[in-house]
């Protein structure tokens, strides 16, 4: 006969948490919405937290890729004011900003590096 593997062989470990009516609401009726259970839910939440790159990074990630978008745009502008054949097209606009998506992951790194925390030069 089958061995009946149940969800709680796949998940054998458990936490508890307790939650106010309120709370146990928002809980059921977020995992209803997705069509899982409130454990599944709650499961699912607290390893994507826990996985989470920390907010810090995440802002620095768009400072740096508007810092970015900022330098080509302007550049792009100026060279077309102080030149007759340069025009800042679509195109060119569209490529600066994945120029800057692109560069923006690279340059919060380098500054979330330990060598930049304790103020060592980076290598150039």
């Amino acid at each position: 006969m089958p061995k009946l593997v149940t969800n709680a062989s796949k998940h054998p470990r458990s936490v508890a948490a307790r939650f106010t009516l309120a709370e146990e609401k928002i809980v059921q009726e977020a995992a209803n919405a997705r069509g899982m259970s409130p454990a599944g839910f709650a499961r699912k939440v607290i390893l994507s937290a826990v996985n989470a790159p920390p907010i810090e990074a995440i802002i620095l990630e768009k400072l740096c890729e508007t810092q970015s978008l900022l330098k080509l745009f302007f550049g792009g502008l100026f060279a077309q004011l102080n030149e007759k054949d340069s025009v800042f097209t679509r195109k060119k606009c569209a490529d600066a900003v994945e120029i800057a998506a692109e560069a923006r992951q690279r340059q919060a790194a380098e500054l979330l590096s330990p060598k930049a925390q304790t103020g060592e030069k980076r290598d150039q």
